[in-house]
């Protein structure tokens, strides 16, 4: 069944945002995924979807397919408007690596989009925030 198969946490993925110019209606932040690993992976599998703590705000799920993110590579996922900030933002990635299926959650905690975050990302000259 499913619920015996292992599906090992996906250490070489890490899920980041950097702040966009501001807009008329506040800050934007444009969310990447991150092959972070010495390795490709393939067939990148990313559903990301919003909600508030007591479910009553949910935003759609959104799915994403790359079919390979090389070694140290970047790629565009989401755009997080004022909005979708205040509430937590989930991101499920899935991929292949070595024949084996590699899983990571990572989420923005609402209200994590703060300058006070920030720390180097993987972009020269950029700041950013790392999910968690």
């Amino acid at each position: 069944m499913l619920k015996d198969i292992d599906f090992p946490i996906g250490r070489d993925v890490e899920v980041f945002a950097i702040e966009m110019e501001d807009k008329s209606d506040g800050k934007w932040w444009k969310v990447f995924i991150l092959n972070k690993g010495n390795k490709p992976l393939e067939n990148v599998l990313i559903s990301s979807v919003a909600y508030d703590e007591f479910g009553r705000q949910r935003t759609q799920v959104f799915r994403y397919h790359i079919e390979k993110l090389g070694s140290g590579e970047y790629a565009p996922l989401d755009v997080l408007t004022p909005e979708l900030q205040s509430l937590l933002n989930e991101y499920f990635v899935s991929y292949w690596q070595d024949g084996i299926l590699y899983e990571r959650r990572l989420t923005f905690p609402a209200h994590h989009f703060l300058k006070d975050n920030e720390v180097d990302i993987p972009i020269p000259g950029a700041k950013g925030i790392f999910a968690i």
